[in-house]
């Protein structure tokens, strides 16, 4: 669990902090050479392949983040009793199923990641000239740019171990505090009194 945590809470966050800042900084008129500059640079790099993999894997791990969400709802003895469990277990099997489908049409979806990369034009030019952006490319075509795209998968995949131990007990910190507030929450709630109508 700590792992599919970790893993999606950096998706999500690259996610959409890039495609929320590339949404702020476009600007309206984009030269066509330098929009051809920055596709040049990301087709080095490999970008599409890298966007695919990293959709695929938040699929998978958003996937599995709410299978065991609704398992743990669904075993919550405090609250409902057996028949109840099994009624809620009838009824999320196939809201679970849909969801699992829909995300993964929605992450395997080509046009997610032509969109992302359109999105992420406007975010490269807003921070490199035109001449900045052919040198990137030019490093990403030579042998070592081209070894180094070539490893960041496995760079990543062994950073991974890292960043838990960094991340995860802040994550969990913040887990716990709020698990601690929503039971106040609930505690609250359940000594509240019906209004009479």
């Amino acid at each position: 669990m700590k792992k599919i945590l970790s893993a999606l809470l950096a998706s999500l966050m690259l996610f959409t902090a890039s495609a929320s800042h590339a949404q702020d900084a476009a600007p309206a008129k984009q030269d066509p050479a330098a929009v051809r500059a920055v596709q040049d640079l990301m087709e080095a790099q490999k970008m599409r392949v890298t966007l695919q993999a990293m959709f695929a894997q938040m699929a998978q791990k958003m996937d599995e983040a709410m299978y065991a969400t609704a398992r743990q709802a669904a075993q919550d003895k405090s609250r409902l009793t057996d028949s109840q469990r099994q009624q809620l277990q009838a009824a999320m099997a196939p809201m679970l199923q849909q969801f699992s489908a829909t995300m993964k049409s929605t992450f395997t979806d080509p046009a997610l990641v032509d969109e992302y990369i359109v999105a992420s034009v406007p975010v490269y030019l807003n921070h490199f000239s035109v001449a900045e952006i052919e040198q990137m490319t030019a490093f990403y075509r030579s042998p070592v740019g081209v070894k180094f795209v070539a490893a960041t998968p496995k760079l990543m995949q062994e950073m991974v171990p890292a960043s838990e131990r960094i991340i995860m007990p802040r994550m969990l910190e913040m887990q716990q505090q709020f698990g601690q507030q929503l039971e106040q929450i609930k505690k609250d709630i359940l000594q509240q009194k019906p209004q009479q109508k």
